[in-house]
């Protein structure tokens, strides 16, 4: 099973998500603590897609965005976003902070799964465009 990180600081979001994870043929892991899942990555836990809430106190979607795709081990690591925000001007955001796909809080599996194979082509394409 591949490796499937949800960093979210809702247990019961994180819980859901995870089962819908482990459905899809994924090995969930749930960080509650954005900066526990950044010491993992430094520490070179493995890792096939990330899951990861916009809005954490302390440590944003964004701030964890800008720590992966800052750094040129993890740029084949696609990111999907979750969040209630709905507005266009933090979808962007996202986007051009190096999110993969954005999807909107509750989601259903259907709508999970799309997101995720959305967010891997989404990385492909990117990677190749950089050759």
């Amino acid at each position: 099973m591949k490796p499937a990180w949800i960093i979210d600081d809702d247990g019961e979001m994180a819980y859901a998500v995870s089962l819908m994870l482990k459905l899809m043929g994924y090995k969930p892991e749930i960080f509650l603590d954005p900066r526990k899942a950044m010491h993992a990555l430094l520490a070179g836990r493995p890792l096939d897609l990330m899951i990861l809430d916009m809005n954490m106190p302390g440590v944003t979607g964004i701030d964890v965005l800008e720590f992966v795709r800052g750094r040129p081990q993890w740029q084949r690591i696609p990111i999907v976003i979750l969040s209630v925000e709905t507005a266009d001007i933090v979808q962007d955001e996202a986007m051009t902070h190096g999110a993969d796909a954005y999807l909107f809080k509750p989601m259903t599996l259907d709508e999970m799964e799309h997101a995720v194979a959305a967010a891997i082509l989404h990385r492909l394409e990117v990677l190749a465009r950089r050759g």
